[in-house]
């Protein structure tokens, strides 16, 4: 289809990293390849069960909203003879109730666990956000890890403005117009520029992160807005 050009946008729904190399060519054909996701918040990528190399090549991430996700999955926790009987309609197939068992002690499964962690890992996030406030009356700050991601999301603000300004030094009225047609999707080399300058400021790691990338983005149209 890249080749043909019989689309400008393709989107991705896997984490496979073999799928890499595909996407590299269609991008170098000019295509742009936006890659779909599950929500995973304590992923640097932001998403679940996706390969680094494939989500650092693709031009976007974006995540798939829950609800889209709870009108597509069932969510079934404990044995239900109703849900049995419904899925053994769909699937034609005799609905059996499973064979009794002797009582078994408790054991969390994957699911319990992940929940655990999730809830384990924010805790720790929100101890160390803690509210500061000068007795000079200035306005309030934070302090420790929540300092530090502040400022490099503000790094990454100062970043996205300067290529946007520098973008606009060396183009015409004409290809504005087409950059803002396509929002909120960039063109891969103005992306890969403001990826490369953060990495330079902020290391490639930080840049990774999605939060960054979102910032990035979002401040380069920002500065595209209060201009235009």
């Amino acid at each position: 289809m890249a080749r043909n050009r019989s689309a400008s946008i393709a989107y991705l729904v896997s984490g496979d990293d073999d799928l890499a190399e595909a996407v590299e060519e269609a991008q170098d054909l000019g295509m742009k390849v936006v890659l779909l996701g599950v929500a995973k918040a304590d992923s640097r990528l932001g998403v679940a069960s996706v390969a680094e190399h494939l989500a650092l090549t693709a031009d976007y991430i974006e995540t798939i909203p829950n609800q889209l996700l709870d009108s597509a999955f069932t969510k079934v926790l404990e044995w239900d003879q109703h849900h049995s009987e419904k899925t053994s309609i769909i699937a034609n197939a005799p609905a059996e109730a499973p064979a009794p068992t002797t009582a078994k002690p408790f054991a969390p499964t994957p699911a319990v666990m992940a929940q655990k962690t999730t809830a384990k890992a924010m805790t720790v996030t929100e101890s160390n956000a803690e509210v500061v406030y000068s007795s000079g009356g200035e306005r309030p700050g934070f302090k420790g890890n929540a300092a530090y991601e502040q400022q490099e999301l503000k790094v990454a603000e100062e970043i996205g403005a300067k290529v946007a300004e520098s973008w606009l030094a060396f183009t015409t009225q004409s290809e504005v117009v087409e950059l803002m047609a396509d929002k909120p999707q960039l063109p891969p080399e103005i992306d890969r520029t403001l990826l490369k300058d953060c990495a330079q400021v902020l290391g490639e790691w930080k840049t990774d992160q999605q939060t960054i990338r979102r910032t990035l983005r979002s401040a380069f149209w920002e500065y595209l807005a209060k201009i235009m």
